[in-house]
């Protein structure tokens, strides 16, 4: 189980794409949980990548897309966020949630003579237990007087 996670794919020797989520909080009355997720575009001594267009980028998350367009244009040794966003993730009744996401960014560039297209990447991850309280379904009224006195309740 887990708060946060992360997952990389290589791009050119020098740059990777990755894709890393984080959960902000959680309720435990609407049994979700609440995360900000991003795609940078990191390189290293010499990922730099000079391009003036932008290209299509898409990310997945719990069966929800977003895209949009952004440009991959990097110096050396730098950290670039391509996509961001926020994401509410409904847990099972039990609290459990495993969610999957898959994130995609078109590159369509020569880099040290080779042609770069797309690059994609996807996984999974489960989002720490939320704890489940006990509701109390029926309860006749009683005193202390009252004998064999039911209670119902659900403990999911």
């Amino acid at each position: 189980m887990a708060t946060s996670g992360s997952r990389s794919v290589t791009v050119t020797k020098w740059d990777t794409l990755k894709f890393s989520w984080n959960r902000t909080g959680f309720s435990a009355d609407k049994n979700e949980s609440y995360i900000s997720w991003k795609m940078e575009l990191i390189s290293t001594a010499y990922g730099a990548i000079s391009t003036s267009a932008s290209t299509a980028w898409s990310v997945t998350v719990n069966g929800k897309s977003h895209s949009g367009s952004v440009s991959v244009a990097i110096g050396n040794n730098a950290t670039k966020t391509l996509a961001s966003g926020t994401e509410t993730i409904p847990h099972n009744n039990d609290g459990t949630k495993t969610f999957s996401y898959s994130f995609s960014q078109t590159f369509n560039i020569t880099f040290s003579g080779a042609w770069i297209g797309a690059k994609s990447g996807s996984g999974s991850d489960t989002l720490d237990t939320i704890p489940r309280a006990a509701t109390l379904t029926e309860a006749p009224d009683f005193n202390d007087e009252t004998t064999n006195l039911t209670v119902k309740f659900n403990n999911p």
